[in-house]
């Protein structure tokens, strides 16, 4: 009898660790994120860093695609560099811009409208800020909270 006992405290022991480690160690990251965050919008939460267990790899993208959607008109025409890395994610950025049309470097469609960007209206090009001086003056501006420019090609 005491041996039943024994093993059904032992049992309730791990149940109850197993518990608290779930609480402590998943849990509660998520509750203080909410309870950091709360009343956020998502396009908001998406621009946070997320846990410290579970990081927002592409805070940038979301922070450099919300620069761009303030500063262009829905149906722009945007060239952008490269996709990759953590700040030119195009899942982010299709996300956050449509329905603007993105056009990455490296891709057919890049290489198809970008001649044709002057004669097309609302077209813009985004720049490493190191690039900036390859666009006109009168028509470049930075993009708030990020290492980039936008250039107007279209005038």
């Amino acid at each position: 009898m005491s041996e039943s006992r024994s093993i059904k405290r032992f049992l309730r022991a791990v149940v109850w660790l197993n518990l608290a480690t779930l609480l402590i160690v998943f849990a509660g990251p998520r509750f203080f994120f909410m309870a950091t965050h709360q009343g956020m919008t998502q396009a908001e939460y998406s621009r946070t860093l997320g846990t410290y267990d579970l990081p927002n790899l592409f805070w940038q993208s979301f922070e450099l695609a919300e620069a761009i959607r303030l500063a262009t008109p829905k149906n722009a025409n945007i060239f952008l560099p490269e996709a990759g890395g953590p700040v030119l994610a195009p899942s982010a950025l299709y996300r956050t811009l449509l329905p603007r049309h993105l056009f990455f470097k490296g891709t057919p469609e890049y290489n198809r409208y970008r001649g044709a960007a002057p004669l097309l209206s609302r077209s813009w090009r985004v720049v490493s800020a190191d690039q900036k001086h390859s666009c006109r003056k009168k028509h470049t501006e930075p993009l708030t909270g990020t290492d980039y420019w936008l250039c107007r090609i279209d005038t």
